[in-house]
Formats: structure tokens, C-alpha cells, sequence
């Protein structure tokens, strides 16, 4: 079967899903973007992946976007609307541009937005705590509780990302709470 990126059907199985699994068991997380078709997670490689950490997005109101995957498949929310980032090189389409006339940042959007934040927090929680899932846990445990309006009454869904905050390893709450 097609197990390209996006590709719905059950997906929890995949080349994909034992990859990041296999990846897992040695200490390495894997953030996955959910997907932006507003649809359920689990339906759609690789977000559906339970070893994955499935990073879905919210907007400046700290609601999920209309586009932004959701369900028990995702694991934490970040921002995923109007994100600046470095313009590459290529050539210019319909992109919109933090100032128009330097176009060095661009604003763009999606859960592949959001994701970078997510996997760029962990290894802010993993420098302090020095362990991939003791990381997890801590970030998981320090998310901030929102009100997304998500499709899914997933808790998980109303998570949001939120950075460690300090160097010390005994102020992270690393417990399991699954």
C-alpha cells in the first residue's frame, strides 16, 4: 500500500510508525507535524504514530487553526499561524513577509510551523533533565491547559507547549500521568 506522507488509512502500523518507534527505543523522540486537513490524526501517516510526539496548531488566540489535524493521535499544541521565519532564496510567490521590502522573515503557517517549536522545547527540557522521555514527560506535564475548541474532547488537544523556564532539574515534574 502507499504510505506516503498524508496518506489516510489506518496508519498506526506503518514503515513509518516502526521507524519512529525503533527510533524511540533508543532514546530518540520524534516530532511529527499532525497534518492541516482538519481531520483526525489517527487517520493520517505519519502523525498517527503513537511514538511520535504529534504537534498540532493553534492561532494567536491559543485556538486550533481550521486546518490543523486534531484527536487522540496528537500529543501537544504550538502555534502554528502567522509563524516569521528565514525566507529562503527561491523565487517569491504569494508569501506574505514580516517587512516587504527587506523579505528576510516570511509568515507562514501550518503544523510543520508548529512542530519545530515542540522539538526545539524538548531539547530545552532534555538539557537540563539529560533523558528523552524524562524530557517528554516534563514538557507534557508544564503545558499550559487552554481551551483549543477542538473537534476532540482529547485532552491532549487543549495542551499547549510551553518552554522549560529553568535550568533545574528538580523544578520539572517528570512523572508519567498516562
Amino acid at each position: 500500500g502507499n504510505e506516503g506522507p498524508g496518506t489516510k488509512y489506518c496508519a498506526f502500523e506503518t514503515h513509518y510508525a516502526r521507524a519512529i518507534r525503533d527510533l524511540r527505543d533508543i532514546g530518540v523522540l520524534t516530532a511529527i507535524a499532525a497534518g492541516n486537513n482538519g481531520e483526525d490524526a489517527c487517520e493520517m501517516a505519519p502523525g498517527a504514530s503513537r511514538d511520535a510526539v504529534t504537534v498540532g496548531a493553534t492561532n494567536i488566540n491559543d485556538r486550533i487553526t481550521f486546518f490543523s489535524d486534531y484527536g487522540n493521535c496528537v500529543d501537544v499544541m504550538a502555534p502554528g499561524e502567522n509563524v516569521a521565519g528565514a525566507a529562503s532564496s527561491r523565487e517569491y510567490g504569494d508569501e506574505r513577509f514580516l517587512d516587504d521590502d527587506v523579505k528576510e522573515y516570511s509568515v507562514l503557517l501550518g503544523t510543520s510551523q508548529a512542530t519545530p517549536l515542540v522539538a526545539g522545547s524538548l531539547l530545552l527540557y532534555m538539557q537540563v533533565l539529560k533523558n528523552a522521555e524524562d524530557a517528554l514527560h516534563a514538557l507534557l506535564n508544564n503545558a499550559e491547559t487552554i481551551d483549543s475548541r477542538s473537534k476532540s474532547s482529547c485532552p491532549s488537544n487543549d495542551l499547549l507547549l510551553r518552554s522549560p523556564g529553568t535550568p533545574n532539574k528538580k523544578d520539572l515534574d517528570t512523572s508519567d500521568k498516562e
